[in-house]
């Protein structure tokens, strides 16, 4: 026997979306849970808004990518200072990852994971490609960020 519970969990600032899967067994139950992050700048700010605000920043600079960075909930990593990016398209993941750890004054010895639709670009990518395929339907391209592999991968 099968069922599907949806319940929206928050934790501060930053909310999770939880599906709770709950499979009966013949001896108990078995739950599973997956998160997804939700992003504050979401939360802060209109789809209109932001659809507008992307759109003005593609038509004015056509050769940008317009990122928004957010560090993941459960990460007790440094919050970045600034959110909004306005990157040129060239701009490879690795090199990206390199302005966050500016940001956040994270030094080289710690780790840093950036994740898109929780799944971790390769550091070669330009941020050209990861937007083709991971672009919102607001035109931004959200990128989140961890001291830890949360997703696994």
């Amino acid at each position: 026997m099968n069922c599907r519970l949806w319940k929206e969990l928050r934790f501060g600032l930053l909310a999770t979306i939880v599906l709770l899967n709950v499979r009966v067994q013949d001896q108990g139950v078995v739950l599973r849970i997956e998160a997804k992050m939700k992003w504050g700048f979401k939360e802060e700010h209109s789809e209109e808004d932001r659809k507008s605000e992307s759109a003005e920043f593609r038509s004015k600079y056509p050769d940008n990518i317009p990122v928004v960075v957010e560090k993941e909930m459960k990460s007790s990593i440094q919050d970045i200072d600034k959110r909004k990016f306005l990157q040129p398209a060239k701009t490879t993941v690795a090199q990206f990852e390199y302005i966050i750890r500016k940001r956040i004054q994270l030094p080289p010895e710690k780790p840093l994971f950036l994740f898109v639709n929780e799944v971790t670009p390769a550091a070669s990518s330009t941020l050209a490609e990861v937007d083709a395929e991971h672009r919102d339907v607001d035109g931004f391209l959200y990128i989140s960020y961890s001291g830890e592999n949360t997703y696994g991968n």
